[in-house]
C-alpha cells in the first residue's frame, strides 16, 4: 500500500475517532446520563454509551445508503420516480375555419415541460424521445368530421379519427422522438368549423384541447425520419437518443 493511501486510511480513521469522541461527549451532556452516572457503575454507563453510539452511526450508514440508492434510482431513464419527463397541455377558444388538410390550431399552452409550442400556432416540438400518450378532444358545427395526427408532415394511419356527432375524440399512443413536430389536421373532411359550446354558461369555454405526455422510453426505429431544417430543441432535453 502507498504512503499517500496509508496517510488517506489513517485521516479517516482519525475523523472517525473524533466524531465518537464528540457524540460521547454530547451524550454525557444529556440529563438522563447524568442521573445514570450517580446511580451506576462507569462500565455500565460506558456500555450504555456505546450501544448509544452505534445506535446512532448505523442510522447515519443505512440514511447515506438509503440516500444513494434514491439516487441511483432517479437517474434511471426507465423509471419515472419523479413524474413524467416530457407534458403539455394546449386549448383553443375560439372559432377556426380548417380547410381540407390544414391544421388545427391551438391558441394557448397550460402546462408544458420538454414539448416546445408556441401560442396560436399548430405545432407541437417534442424534446424527448419515447411513447406518447395523446388525447384530444375537439367540437365542430357539423357532424362527420375527421381529424388525424401527423408526425413531421406524415400521415399516422392509425390515428385517422372520424364521428358521426359534431364531437371527435382522440386517445392514441405514439411514438416519437427528439426534434419531432407534430400536428392535428382535417383529414379528407371538408371545411370544418369549431363550435363554441355555452353549455353550462362556461365563457369562454374550449372547443379543442389536446393533452400529450409522455409514458416510456421504449427505443425503436421509424422508417421516416424529421426534416433536417427544423431547429433542435434546447440543450436540457434529451440527447441520448440522437
Amino acid at each position: 500500500m502507498s504512503n499517500e493511501n496509508c496517510n488517506g486510511e489513517k485521516h479517516k480513521n482519525k475523523k472517525r475517532e473524533h466524531k465518537i469522541e464528540q457524540m460521547v461527549l454530547d451524550i454525557l451532556e444529556k440529563p438522563i446520563y447524568q442521573a445514570d452516572r450517580k446511580k451506576k457503575s462507569e462500565k455500565m454507563v460506558e456500555k450504555q454509551i456505546m450501544r448509544h453510539v452505534e445506535s446512532t452511526l448505523k442510522k447515519k450508514f443505512y440514511k447515506k445508503m438509503y440516500a444513494q440508492f434514491k439516487k441511483r434510482l432517479v437517474k434511471d431513464t426507465d423509471l419515472f420516480l419523479n413524474g413524467t419527463s416530457a407534458y403539455a397541455s394546449v386549448y383553443s377558444q375560439t372559432l377556426q375555419t380548417i380547410q381540407s388538410g390544414g391544421s388545427v390550431i391551438f391558441e394557448y399552452n397550460q402546462e408544458h415541460l420538454n414539448i416546445e409550442h408556441l401560442p396560436n400556432t399548430s405545432v407541437l416540438k417534442v424534446c424527448k424521445s419515447g411513447i406518447y400518450s395523446f388525447n384530444l378532444v375537439s367540437q365542430f358545427d357539423q357532424s362527420l368530421p375527421q381529424l388525424a395526427v401527423f408526425v413531421n408532415g406524415n400521415l399516422e394511419t392509425s390515428t385517422v379519427t372520424s364521428s358521426n356527432s359534431q364531437t371527435v375524440t382522440m386517445t392514441y399512443l405514439l411514438k416519437l422522438r427528439k426534434n419531432d413536430l407534430l400536428t392535428v389536421r382535417n383529414n379528407t373532411s371538408g371545411q370544418l368549423n369549431t363550435y363554441l359550446n355555452t353549455a353550462g354558461l362556461v365563457v369562454p369555454p374550449n372547443n379543442v384541447e389536446c393533452v400529450l405526455f409522455k409514458i416510456s422510453n421504449k427505443r425503436w426505429k421509424r422508417n421516416y425520419s424529421y426534416s433536417s431544417s427544423s431547429s433542435s430543441c434546447s440543450s436540457d432535453s434529451d440527447s441520448s437518443w440522437d
